[in-house]
């Protein structure tokens, strides 16, 4: 039966405290392309739960943080003025996003598959690879941003079976209905932020769940992409070349220093040159990677475990200030190294290049030569600072001084092992707490053990214990699962809770109340 006017009505339901934590579905919301405009048609059943009034900014469309560019928001319109429009319906789910840059791989995977694949999880609750395929086989994927389909866009299809919608294809005034559309990607698989507003760095605060998100999207993926790890297999350390800018000038002598101090055959890589999941399938198998800092050596994360990442810099380049992928590193348990060219003869620099290639012609010539005089590019914000690009942007002669990080490399191969998983187990709440007056001013307080701490710590647990007196709190700590105090007071009140190898338990809900008459 046709849809009647008001209940072709928009409605949304958020939950979030602010725009960048935020998720909202959406039901009936409209997209207009000639204008870009998202449409929410107002009637008499329209929901609007979770929203802040006089709103700016529904939600985010990126896994980026608070970037002035990639906000959700909406245009309002009566129900009334629907019947105007020309209608089609997209059915099913949609998740709507915005990608910041498709023509990067490192922004590709991090900022956009890996999060896509993590909310995904989180919608259906799915953990197997079947379950999560039999979803993202349903979901369609709507990107509201301005871009076409990019240099990558075959790792999104790798990834999402139902070809995505750009919205930038999009341009006439038509209107198309989203049945069910979802605003608001899961953060927490992201580890790297780049700078916007402070100097880039790793997001710290994520990393047990984007070692997590990160591992299950890598397992996935490689299904995806077909590629099957052999139990054994020849290794190879695999070079990932460069050939616009940035390049190792003298590739054929690394490769060969590679070759001699590793013990590894070596392949070169370029990865725009070939499909992605030849790409994928040989980085795989490989048990090291080098390449020049850059959005390539995001792909470490399909290296296999007990293998191993080098990372080149140019002149001028302190690597702890740019660590996407070292970080990537910790995440999967890969041995990383960095090699910076400290000598300024080996390296070829681009001063007459457009600026955002690392050309300083447009300076003045006082800052052209502060920019030539300078062997270390301080910490700045991204993404135009003219230091910063006229030294990424160099060429290099790798020399020997990279012989004792492969020395290094080969040693630690045979060493290195992934650390462990380790979850933060709590222990649960004490039980039975009561107490009880042996005699005139003197109380014994005493509890139960939690049930699971047996199963959460091999070590003893020891019980803080709060007296709550009209004087004030008093608080203890004791390794037995009672507590004895003489006491002035006559009516107070005891929480305890536990703490086994320094994670800490929850306060009984109702304190037990104590009276000594």
């Amino acid at each position: 039966p046709a849809m009647s006017v008001e209940d072709a009505a928009t409605s949304v339901w958020c939950r979030g405290s602010n725009y960048t934590e935020r998720m909202c579905i959406f039901r009936n919301l409209y997209y207009r392309g000639d204008t870009g405009d998202f449409i929410f048609f107002h009637g008499q059943k329209s929901s609007a739960l979770g929203l802040v009034e006089g709103r700016l900014e529904v939600a985010e469309l990126s896994s980026i943080s608070d970037h002035s560019a990639l906000y959700f928001t909406y245009t309002d319109m009566p129900i009334n003025e629907l019947s105007r429009f020309h209608i089609s319906t997209v059915q099913f789910t949609t998740l709507i996003m915005s990608r910041l840059n498709p023509d990067n791989i490192m922004h590709a995977i991090h900022d956009d598959l890996v999060p896509i694949f993590s909310t995904a999880r989180e919608l259906c609750a799915c953990e197997t690879s079947a379950e999560i395929h039999s979803y993202l086989s349903s979901l369609t994927v709507f990107f509201a941003d301005s871009r076409q389909k990019g240099r990558y866009w075959e790792l999104y299809r790798m990834l999402l079976p139902k070809s995505p919608i750009l919205g930038v294809s999009l341009k006439s005034s038509q209107l198309v209905r989203l049945e069910k559309a979802i605003v608001g990607l899961r953060k927490e698989s992201t580890w790297y932020q780049y700078g916007f507003k402070s100097p880039q760095g790793p997001i710290q605060e994520h990393f047990s769940q984007a070692r997590l998100e990160v591992a299950q999207f890598v397992e996935y993926f490689r299904n995806a992409a077909g590629v099957k790890l052999a139990a054994k297999s020849r290794g190879c350390a695999v070079f990932l070349k460069r050939t616009q800018n940035r390049r190792v000038l003298n590739e054929d002598a690394l490769l060969a220093m590679v070759r001699r101090y590793t013990g590894l055959e070596t392949i070169v890589l370029d990865i725009n040159s070939e499909p992605m999941s030849y790409v994928i399938k040989l980085i795989s198998r490989a048990d090291m990677l080098t390449a020049m800092h850059g959005s390539a050596l995001v792909l470490s994360m399909f290296l296999k475990p007990n293998s191993a990442v080098l990372e080149l810099f140019p002149y001028g380049i302190n690597p702890e200030h740019y660590t996407p992928y070292k970080t990537l590193a910790h995440l999967r348990g890969i041995f990383y190294l960095s090699w910076r060219n400290t000598n300024k003869s080996n390296t070829v620099a681009h001063p007459n290049r457009k600026p955002h290639l690392g050309g300083i012609m447009h300076l003045s010539p006082e800052e052209q030569q502060k920019v030539l005089d300078s062997d270390k590019v301080p910490q700045h914000l991204c993404c135009e600072d003219p230091e910063w690009l006229f030294r990424i942007y160099q060429d290099t002669v790798v020399d020997n001084s990279i012989v004792p990080l492969l020395e290094k490399i080969r040693r630690a191969r045979q060493d290195y092992t992934h650390p462990p998983r380790v979850d933060k187990l709590l222990p649960g709440f004490v039980r039975d707490v009561e107490c009880l007056v042996e005699e005139v001013g003197h109380l014994l307080v005493r509890w139960k053990e939690p049930w699971n701490t047996n199963y959460v710590t091999d070590s003893d647990c020891q019980y803080e214990v709060w007296l709550q007196t009209e004087s004030g709190v008093t608080a203890v700590k004791t390794r037995c699962c009672y507590y004895s105090v003489n006491i002035n007071e006559t009516v107070f009140k005891i929480w305890v809770r536990a703490i086994c190898a320094g994670n800490i338990g929850g306060f009984n809900v109702f304190p037990a109340q104590c009276s000594v008459e």
